[in-house]
């Protein structure tokens, strides 16, 4: 009986992590219509330091993908309008006259429709969210 109970959260937590909940769907931001393109969402520390920075866009990973541009975010968040259902990859560089912080992050953004949750059935994107936050 114990290793049917410690069995069991294993087997059903892949499954748990790939589902959308009532509360991850914002009907507000729901496409009624499957877009091809979307919002990465980029946070990052803005301050009397760093008033802006700039981000690299990588299609992939920061190693190994394609570059893609160079941008400058000023206002927190940032967004960056990327085609839809592909991986990204950003590097965010915090430059100031005694040292230069990189920070790394990506994500592989999707869109799942939902049904059950809004008035119609629409899309949402989930993973969008990238951070690049200094750690103090």
């Amino acid at each position: 009986m114990v290793y049917t109970i410690l069995i069991i959260p294993l087997i059903l937590f892949p499954v748990c992590s790939e589902k959308i909940f009532p509360w991850d769907v914002d009907c507000d931001e729901c496409y009624t219509i499957k877009p091809d393109s979307v919002d990465l969402v980029i946070n990052w520390t803005k301050n009397n330091e760093y008033p802006e920075i700039p981000v690299l866009l990588y299609k992939g990973k920061v190693d190994v993908g394609e570059f893609i541009d160079t941008f400058f975010c000023f206002g927190v968040p940032a967004y960056i309008w990327v085609k839809a259902n592909e991986e990204y990859s950003v590097r965010a560089i915090y430059a100031s006259d005694d040292r230069t912080v990189m920070v790394v992050d990506g994500t592989n953004q999707k869109l799942k429709r939902v049904s059950d949750y809004c008035d119609e059935p629409c899309w949402v994107v989930t993973q969008e969210n990238l951070y690049l936050e200094l750690k103090y």
